[in-house]
């Protein structure tokens, strides 16, 4: 475990690569610079499509667990 000061602001952002190859590159390149941001994730555009959906079903359960 790594303990970092708070930063005086956050930002957050995105990247698209071109392909999936591209983003374990640069994850790779990440890594070997030791440059992680606090989290870092790698999806394909499918997970990315299916995200949303999980938050779906996690609302509409926790609405019918108040009913």
């Amino acid at each position: 475990m790594k303990i970092r000061p708070i930063p005086d602001c956050r930002k957050y952002g995105s990247i698209v690569f071109p392909n999936f190859e591209s983003g374990v590159a640069c994850l790779h390149e990440i890594a070997r610079q030791r440059v992680a941001p606090a989290s870092i994730r790698l999806m394909d555009n499918e997970q990315f499509q299916f995200g949303p959906c999980l938050l779906l079903q996690l609302y509409r359960s926790l609405y019918f667990a108040q009913l």
